[in-house]
């Protein structure tokens, strides 16, 4: 807890100086030698580096929507193949070179639809996934993981996907409400 504090003062003590040494430079280089009032060329300097600040600032978060919403956009055109291959892997036909190819491109997403097939799975087909997982070298997903994911899927659900994951989600619902 301490160190983590100890870095969060001296980032921001680093951006205080950072900011500090831009507005000296561009008070030195850009307006003292056009203005004769001190005063007005470093109101002007600190006004120009908060003019840059803001600018870099809205561009870095246009960058990082635009790089949020490209990938989204990849995920999407992967997710039905990953789901299609996950599923008949459960059903037990050989898709581990067509989920080992998705792996190379995606290995988000295939990680993610696994986690997502695991939570609904139960015997045999969730075995060989499992398997597959393994085998990909994905992690396994805890109990912890897989109660998330069967909440989200039944949260996000129809109501005959609900009424398919009640019986497995019965305990549990019962442990949370008598907690």
């Amino acid at each position: 807890m301490r160190g983590e504090r100890v870095r969060v003062w001296l980032g921001t003590l680093a951006v205080a100086l950072i900011y500090v040494g831009a507005i000296y430079l561009a008070d030195s280089v850009l307006f003292a030698p056009r203005f004769t009032l001190r005063s007005l060329s470093v109101a002007l300097a600190f006004a120009f580096v908060q003019v840059v600040a803001i600018v870099l600032f809205v561009g870095g978060l246009f960058v990082r929507k635009w790089l949020t919403s490209r990938r989204e956009q990849q995920s999407k055109r992967v997710e039905r193949e990953i789901q299609e291959a996950v599923a008949l892997q459960a059903m037990g036909q050989d898709e581990m070179p067509r989920l080992q190819a998705l792996m190379a491109h995606a290995p988000r997403d295939v990680e993610a639809g696994v986690v997502a097939a695991l939570a609904t799975l139960l015997g045999e087909a969730r075995e060989r996934v499992l398997a597959a997982a393994n085998a990909l070298g994905l992690p396994q997903p805890d109990d912890h993981q897989r109660l998330d994911a069967l909440f989200a899927a039944a949260a996000a659900g129809t109501l005959r996907q609900r009424a398919m994951l009640v019986e497995e989600l019965e305990p549990h619902a019962l442990v949370l409400a008598l907690d």
